[in-house]
C-alpha cells in the first residue's frame, strides 16, 4: 500500500507531495528511520524520567531554526503513542506558531489571549488535534499588526514566565507528559527563566546550522541535571558529532541523539505524523550512546 495512503486521515498534506515510485519508495525508508528514532528517544524519556505525576519536558536551542518544533512534535507524538497516553504541547515562543500551523490549528485564542485578554480561561486555550491524544495551546497573539519587535516578544516572555507555571499545575492532573516549545536560550532574556519550569530540557542543535559557541553557551545555561540530551538534527552532513567533545566544560555525560532528516519534500512534520501513528508500529531497543563533554 502506498505510504501516502497509510497516512491517518485528517493530515494536511500538500498536493505537492511527489508519488513518483522511487521517490516514495526512498521517503518510506526515510520515515520509518525517522519513526524508530523518535520511539527510541521516547522510550529513553520512559526509563530515565519515571514519575507518579505528569513530567515537564523542555525543547530548546541556542539560536533560531534548529527544529525545536519539529523535535517537539516527534517526541510529543512517540511518547503518546508509547504510553497509550496524553500529551499536551505548549508554544512558548511569541511569533512562533509553528506547531499550531502543522496541525492546522487557528492560532486564537491562544496563551497570549489568556494573558493579557481576560476573562479568557485556560480551557479556552486548550485544542483538540487530528490525533486523540495529543493537544495544544498555542501562542496566540496573531492579530497583531505586523510582526512582534524585540521588545513586545520580550515583554511577551516575562508576562509567559509568569502565568506559565499555574497553566502546568492546572493542566498536570490531565495529561501524562507537558512538552514546551521553548524560546532559543541565546536569543531571549526569559528563555532560562521558562525552562526551569520543565524537569527535563532537550536541545536541539542541527548541524551546519548551529555555531559551536552558542551551542555549547546553551549548554551551560541548562541546570546540569536538568540537560536530558541534545537532539542533533544531522541533515545530510554531520559535522557536530566530532566536535562536541572537549568544546564544553561540563563534567556529566550528555547523551546525543542523532535525528536524521527527512528528504527535502513539502510538508514533512506532517508526513512523519501520519507515520508515527500508523497501525504497523513496534517497540524498539533504546541506544545507549553517551558523549562524555
Amino acid at each position: 500500500m502506498r505510504v501516502f495512503d497509510r497516512l491517518k486521515r485528517g493530515l494536511r498534506l500538500s498536493t505537492a507531495v511527489s508519488q513518483n515510485e522511487w521517490a516514495e519508495r526512498e521517503l518510506s525508508n526515510s520515515l520509518e528511520g525517522l519513526r524508530k528514532t523518535w520511539v527510541e528517544t521516547a522510550l529513553f524519556v520512559l526509563n530515565s524520567f519515571q514519575k507518579p505525576e505528569a513530567t515537564v519536558l523542555g525543547i530548546s536551542s541556542a539560536i533560531e531554526g534548529e527544529g525545536k518544533s519539529t523535535a517537539c512534535l516527534g517526541l510529543g507524538v512517540a511518547l503518546a503513542h508509547e504510553i497509550d497516553g496524553r500529551v499536551l504541547i505548549v508554544e512558548c515562543e511569541a511569533g512562533n506558531s509553528g506547531i499550531s500551523k502543522l496541525f492546522g490549528l487557528d492560532p486564537e485564542p491562544g496563551l497570549i489571549e489568556f494573558i493579557e485578554q481576560p476573562p479568557v480561561e485556560m480551557e479556552q486555550i486548550l485544542r483538540r488535534t487530528d490525533l486523540a491524544r495529543v493537544d495544544v495551546v498555542t501562542i496566540g497573539g496573531s492579530r497583531q499588526d505586523g510582526p512582534p519587535s524585540t521588545s513586545s516578544n520580550q515583554l511577551t516572555s516575562s508576562r509567559i514566565r509568569r502565568y506559565l507555571p499555574t497553566m502546568i499545575t492546572h493542566f498536570k492532573d490531565h495529561y501524562d507528559f507537558i512538552m514546551l516549545d521553548l524560546p532559543p536560550l541565546t536569543r531571549n532574556a526569559y528563555a532560562l527563566d521558562l525552562s526551569r519550569e520543565a524537569d527535563r530540557i532537550f536541545l536541539s542543535v542541527k548541524t551546519d546550522v548551529t555555531p559551536l559557541e552558542q551551542m555549547s553557551i546553551a549548554m551551560h545555561m541548562v541546570e546540569e541535571d536538568k540537560l536530558a540530551a541534545v537532539l542533533l538534527m544531522t541533515g545530510f552532513r554531520r559535522t557536530l558529532p566530532s566536535l562536541l567533545t572537549g568544546t564544553t566544560r561540563r563534567n556529566s555525560p550528555v547523551k546525543i541523539i542523532e535525528i536524521p532528516e527527512l528528504p527535502p519534500v513539502p510538508d514533512k512534520e506532517a508526513l512523519l505524523v501520519g507515520a508515527l501513528m500508523g497501525n504497523q508500529y513496534e517497540r524498539f531497543d533504546t541506544l545507549d550512546r553517551t558523549v562524555q563533554v
